[in-house]
């Protein structure tokens, strides 16, 4: 064991389960506080979520209720996060070593900075496209009565995945640049990247190929843009080693 190992403080399992309740529990404090605070703002969304599609409906006695209650929940979870982050910050940060805090400082930023754009890429982007393209189908005899539960979760369907896939660059980037696998490997990878690309979208988005296809695409285009990140993390990690030759005696 090495001293810096020797020295780390060391707590009881008891203690850890116990710093690990408070911190959950001031994480859901945080949580149903700001939900409570978010109520009054959640008309105002339904609204704007039903000039989306041109109405929304219910279909069961609860429904709309429910729904509310998940749109304040999702409010509160965003106005919460800072919070709930922190939180869970604290509770890891004894257990890191001096090398592992510092990467997790450098990479935490990328992290939450690539799930917002993914977050709003989706809302923006594809979205507008989707509802577009799926809204289109009406006719005359065919008109859309959308639930406001079902509309919600093909809004969650839509905008959380994006904000996962968009984490593609820095995983290859952060594996390349430790020295996991080579930039290499992701361009062997390439055509069962493709593959498994709609397997994971038809896992992600709701059941119709069109959300599958328009997940898929950006998955792949992400991957190029990883594969790319991942010659400049294997150049970097390179360089170290090809200084000392290039000094001269």
């Amino acid at each position: 064991m090495s001293l810096s190992e020797s020295s780390l403080p060391t707590m009881p399992l008891s203690g850890h389960l116990a710093e690990l309740r408070r911190r959950i529990l001031v994480s859901g404090l945080a949580w149903l506080a700001a939900s409570v605070a978010a109520w009054p703002l959640v008309p105002d969304v339904v609204s704007f979520l039903a000039s989306q599609v041109g109405r929304l409906v219910f279909v069961t006695p609860a429904e709309a209720f429910v729904s509310m209650v998940k749109i304040a929940a999702i409010l509160g979870l965003i106005a919460a996060s800072p919070i709930i982050l922190v939180e869970a910050w604290l509770f890891v940060l004894p257990g890191l070593f001096p090398n592992e805090r510092r990467l997790v400082y450098r990479l935490a930023p990328v992290v939450i900075l690539l799930f917002v754009l993914g977050i709003l890429f989706s809302w923006f982007v594809m979205l507008p496209f989707m509802l577009t393209f799926f809204l289109g189908f009406e006719t005359e005899r065919i008109h859309a009565t959308i639930t406001i539960s079902r509309f919600l979760s093909f809004l969650i369907g839509v905008t959380l995945p994006f904000g996962l896939v968009f984490q593609l660059p820095l995983i290859t980037y952060t594996l390349t640049r430790v020295g996991a696998v080579s930039a290499r490997f992701w361009g062997q990878m390439r055509r069962y990247v493709i593959f498994l690309a709609f397997i994971i979208a038809a896992i992600l988005t709701p059941p119709d190929p069109v959300s599958q296809t328009l997940l898929a695409i950006p998955l792949l285009l992400l991957y190029e843009v990883g594969a790319w990140v991942a010659r400049m993390a294997e150049r970097r990690r390179r360089r170290p080693a090809l200084l000392p030759e290039e000094v001269e005696p």
